[in-house]
């Protein structure tokens, strides 16, 4: 009886698929038919495939169809909703035999998405999933993939189009409604964005074209690893004109570094992306933030950072209780970021620092290349030796004032891949010190009240190798400082020749040494003959 029900059943398998390959290999059409009438009852979409379609029975039966299209609904002014180069999908045998599709594990290659509104307001995502035919659950009953697709997001009502390149997208079936696991790998923008970018979450689709994605999680790395970010939160899209992306509940880390984020982006002509990110801390090297930025004006137009800036125009605004790194600490800095057509300025608002309140801008002309960096820096000084501290360089100087510094990026010698600062500026203190006169070295010192000034003035000029200070004035109790003096940056040796008024007569100064160690030397001043 056994042997009889084993022979039964492998007769009947036998059957069942000389039935199914005749049914395959005979009526091509057939099969395209059973396949454009599974997509339409699923989704109320036409499609047609234009190419051949092909069957293959190990290792299990599965269809090939090629150059496959789907239809945009009835009346619809636009592209189609989507055309595949190829559409794999596995069937099954019984249901093929009865005369329908029972369709899983679709795998779309090589597909262009066009994700447009028509100038009546209509999408092309409209009534998709809605009009379906009585009894039908699932629209697979396993996961879909795409590999190598492009979408495309679009409307009447402007010119040109925004572009996601993706390596694959994986949904884990699909059911209208009701949340699907979503993943993403890929990139956007031409040329690309990021080094790679990876999306995952629960895609809950509803109708007309508007969808949330719930538990988002983003993993992008730009520049070759320099920057990592993550992005959490939930994400609601709409499609009608301009389309549009809402993030709610976010959390951004940068490198590590941690801000609660909300932000929307709405397609344009110039795609605009708006953010506003917090946080109650931010601990980085704000000396190292300052030299990024003059490394901008090096990057090539190709970079990811560079694609990035250029293809968007935005409006950020960043607000943290404290950033602090070593001695520079920032108390409640407000950093706002606008972009507009190619040009980014920045905005760092009054912020307090140690012996001082700060205010910084900058632009960045991506119009030209290479990108153009200028920045202004301003503070009000309460104490000058506070500040140098935090900037990591000895306290060679003190007193309250005002120093202004216009500066632009530069590309070090010798490496086109850095760039920093120079430019010109002025410093004005009162009622401060500066050690170094008390530093005389040929038998005379000058001490206590010695060090201290009532006035101070100099034009500043920066380059990538010194901080020297032209047009120096210093008025004391009994004594006047004129001159120029400065520093080499790398190893801060001092250089300079004043000439110092006092009640023994006119003497020349000259500066050497460091400013850890300064070496000052005195010479009587020999004015040439009258003529």
């Amino acid at each position: 009886m056994r042997n009889a029900v084993v022979i039964f059943a492998a007769a009947t398998i036998m059957v069942l698929g000389v039935i199914g390959s005749g049914i395959i290999f005979l009526d091509e059409q057939r099969l395209k038919s059973l396949v454009a009438q599974h997509v339409e009852n699923h989704t109320g979409r036409r499609i047609e495939i234009r190419g051949p379609l092909r069957v293959r029975l190990f290792p299990g039966l599965s269809l090939r169809a090629e150059q496959v299209i789907m239809l945009p609904p009835d009346g619809f002014e636009g592209p189609e909703l989507f055309r595949a180069e190829q559409v794999d999908m596995r069937v099954r045998l019984l249901a093929l035999v009865r005369g329908r599709v029972d369709a899983s594990d679709v795998r779309l290659s090589g597909a262009r998405i066009n994700l447009h509104t028509d100038p009546s307001g209509r999408s092309s995502l409209e009534g998709l999933g809605l009009a379906r035919a009585p009894g039908l659950s699932d629209w697979t009953s396993g996961p879909i993939s795409l590999e190598h697709a492009v979408i495309s997001f679009s409307d009447a009502g402007r010119a040109g189009s925004e572009v996601l390149e993706m390596e694959r997208i994986d949904l884990a079936g699909v059911r209208p409604g009701s949340p699907v696991e979503f993943r993403f790998r890929g990139n956007m923008e031409e040329p690309a964005a990021f080094d790679s970018l990876e999306v995952d979450g629960l895609l809950v689709p509803a109708a007309n074209g508007v969808a949330r994605l719930s538990n988002m999680r983003l993993l992008a790395v730009l520049d070759g690893g320099r920057y990592q970010l993550e992005l959490r939160g939930n994400v609601n899209y709409s499609g009608q004109p301009p389309m549009r992306l809402d993030l709610d509940g976010g959390l951004l880390m940068i490198n590590e570094h941690r801000f609660l984020i909300e932000g929307s982006y709405l397609a344009g002509d110039r795609p605009y992306l708006s953010a506003f990110l917090a946080s109650d801390f931010f601990d980085v090297d704000v000396l190292a933030l300052v030299a990024k930025l003059a490394d901008l004006s090096q990057l090539p137009p190709e970079s990811g950072v560079m694609t990035a800036l250029r293809g968007f125009d935005f409006d950020v605004v960043a607000e943290v209780a404290q950033v602090a790194e070593l001695g520079l600490v920032l108390e409640n800095p407000r950093l706002s970021i606008e972009g507009r057509a190619g040009l980014v300025a920045m905005e760092l608002a009054p912020t307090r620092v140690p012996g001082a309140e700060l205010a910084a801008s900058a632009t960045v002309d991506l119009r030209q290349q290479p990108a153009q960096v200028d920045s202004l820096l301003t503070a009000d000084l309460t104490s000058a030796s506070d500040l140098l501290r935090s900037l990591r360089l000895p306290r060679f100087l003190d007193g309250e004032g005002s120093l202004v510094l216009e500066l632009v990026a530069v590309p070090e010698s010798g490496d086109v891949a850095a760039a920093s600062w120079a430019g010109q500026g002025t410093v004005e203190l009162w009622s401060g010190q500066w050690p170094l006169l008390a530093e005389l070295t040929d038998g005379r010192e000058y001490r206590g009240e010695d060090q201290q000034f009532d006035l101070l003035r100099a034009e500043l000029v920066l380059s990538t190798r010194s901080l020297e200070a032209r047009s120096l004035s210093l008025v004391g109790s009994d004594k006047v400082i004129s001159g120029s003096s400065g520093f080499r940056i790398d190893d801060q040796m001092l250089f300079g020749r004043l000439h110092l008024h006092s009640v023994d007569g006119l003497e020349q100064i000259e500066l050497a040494g460091s400013l850890a160690e300064p070496q000052v030397r005195r010479a009587p001043l020999v004015l040439p003959p009258a003529q």
